[in-house]
């Protein structure tokens, strides 16, 4: 079996298979979303009915205004290269990058994007009433789209913990084992609100930054609510230690560290320097600084 992703993209030609290949069925999804609303017409019922469940806490009429399109097509079994499944990561996907879209394969999914306004999407897949449709292919897409869309409005999707704080929420940053899922339970602990352990969204509104609430987790589940956002109350690089501290974050070494965990954008060449100028007006309306947390919760004391 291989252990490469389940499809390539060498040539433009492959890029028609989206084009060319039917719909699913005639469903449609309309879902209230940070940069959305967002439509996914093409659906199966069964496709339609497994990822409405998934996000039902963010759903609209079908005929509801939307300002991202994504068109949903079957592809057959046979386009997609069988792979060993075990040690499969969440994000594992490959991505050609082009001036007018971005061209994904991953695990039974094949997506293009065209990032320009208004954001367009295409998602293949050959998985239809099956478990993996609602969590890894319409999710794994649908973190990507939202990605792109930010990134044109101004904003950014972050890798971090989102918690919620004396009325504001702070945003820890840091990638696999920094210690966000760890730093969420201690906040749990405390009865303080959690948006994400995962993926928080930040977009600039009237002078300010905002933090978006998002259904993207990791380890730790947040509660089941409807879409809000919050006023930013700083940027922590985390990490963990034996002892609790604060210190200072410069900028130049803050502004590393949000493109380091700003996923799926942060490798696109032709939409590299876009992202960078989202972040540096994001940092100069915030304040920056490096955690160091144990297990003993006394961190929250010093914020």
């Amino acid at each position: 079996m291989s252990t490469t992703t389940s499809f390539y993209l060498h040539t433009n030609q492959d890029a028609c298979i989206l084009d060319n290949a039917p719909p699913w069925g005639g469903e449609t999804l309309v879902l209230d979303f940070c940069g959305g609303p967002y439509r996914f017409s093409g659906l199966s019922r069964s496709q339609a009915q497994a990822a409405g469940q998934r996000y039902r806490h963010y759903l609209l009429p079908v005929d509801a205004e939307s300002r991202v399109a994504t068109h949903v097509r079957r592809l057959p079994d046979g386009c997609f290269r069988p792979i060993d499944t075990r040690g499969w990561t969440y994000e594992r996907m490959e991505y050609q990058y082009h001036p007018d879209r971005v061209q994904v394969a991953g695990l039974k999914m094949l997506a293009r994007i065209s990032p320009a306004s208004p954001t367009e999407g295409y998602l293949g897949t050959s998985l239809d009433a099956h478990e993996w449709f609602p969590g890894l292919v319409f999710e794994n897409y649908f973190r990507m789209l939202t990605a792109y869309r930010l990134l044109a409005l101004g904003g950014v999707m972050l890798h971090s913990a989102g918690i919620l704080f004396r009325g504001k929420t702070r945003l820890f940053l840091g990638h696999s084992g920094a210690g966000k899922s760890t730093l969420s339970e201690l906040a749990h602990q405390r009865d303080l609100g959690i948006l994400s352990d995962d993926l928080n969204v930040l977009l600039p509104a009237a002078g300010q930054v905002r933090v978006e609430k998002v259904p993207f987790t990791g380890t730790f589940a947040q509660s089941a609510e409807q879409r809000r956002s919050f006023d930013l109350g700083g940027l922590f690089r985390l990490s963990k230690g034996h002892e609790n501290a604060i210190g200072p974050l410069g900028p130049g070494e803050a502004l590393t560290l949000l493109l380091s965990c700003s996923p799926f954008v942060n490798e696109d060449p032709y939409r590299f320097e876009r992202l960078a100028d989202n972040l540096t007006n994001i940092l100069q309306h915030t304040t920056t600084r490096h955690l160091v947390f144990n297990r003993d919760g006394g961190c929250f004391d010093l914020l």
